[in-house]
């Protein structure tokens, strides 16, 4: 059975957890030390671990039964607000020296419900990403980037007596490309795109995002964007074609 979540207490969950990413890079600032000047950053590995809140609405259809039609699987922002559960997402990356290349890792749960009434969903995700980055042409600003994906895909639906449920996990490859564009001192637009799953676990998958990053000083940078990600899959009793999208806030630390 689905069990919806207290909008009320939801909803003061995220804001909580904005107001926090935004007090704690406000107050980073403000107590930031001065910059040391031990070995350059460019001869060394460096490091950057990023929790940040993805708040998702979806469109699509799924089915949690082979022998049924699709249902319309439609969560909007507003509605996410209040049907939404999740644990901070946070990602990572790892520089060589002298930027020759990258790992990132990337990972995040989130479980966003549907009530239409007679029609009720509920999605349930766990993803996992592991891949590397390498810079195209000797470019400083653009990467070729390109990866493992896993994927384990929860679905109920609920129409009236009827209860359906299905899950399934996968591995996706995906490959793609980011940038980041300095507009000022403190300013820079960075910019992702992948694509993926091709028939190897999903039918499809791709994913992109855009945004804004404002440097605070040495070792903080708060970014603010847009995040897309769109999954094809179907197999067995498990078929889902969804979209999810809504905007990121994160807080990068560079130790």
């Amino acid at each position: 059975m689905l069990n919806p979540l207290e909008p009320g207490a939801t909803l003061a969950r995220a804001i909580a957890t904005l107001a926090f990413l935004m007090s704690f890079a406000a107050s980073a600032t403000a107590q930031e030390e001065p910059a040391r000047t031990p070995s350059s950053p460019s001869s060394r590995w460096t490091f950057t671990v990023e929790p940040y809140l993805w708040l998702p609405s979806l469109s699509g259809k799924g089915s949690a039964d082979s022998s049924t039609p699709p249902s319309d699987v439609e969560v909007s922002f507003a509605d996410a607000l209040g049907d939404f559960e999740f644990g901070l997402p946070l990602a990572f990356e790892a520089r060589a020296p002298d930027g020759r290349f990258a790992i990132l890792a990337d990972g995040l749960y989130l479980r966003l419900g549907d009530d239409q009434g007679t029609l009720q969903t509920e999605t349930e995700v766990a993803l996992l990403e592991v891949g590397g980055a390498v810079p195209i042409a000797g470019s400083k600003s653009w990467d070729l980037i390109g990866g493992l994906r896993y994927v384990d895909l929860s679905f109920d639906v609920e129409l009236g007596p009827l209860d359906q449920s299905a899950e399934q996990s996968w591995l996706d490859p995906w490959i793609g490309a980011r940038g980041e564009l300095p507009l000022s001192e403190r300013w820079s637009l960075f910019l992702r795109g992948d694509v993926g799953g091709f028939g190897v676990g999903s039918q499809f998958t791709w994913q992109a995002l855009a945004g804004l990053g404002a440097t605070l000083g040495q070792r903080w940078r708060l970014d603010l964007g847009y995040r897309a990600l769109s999954i094809d899959f179907d197999d067995d009793d498990l078929e889902y074609d969804v979209l999810a999208q809504g905007p990121v806030l994160g807080l990068a630390w560079k130790p």
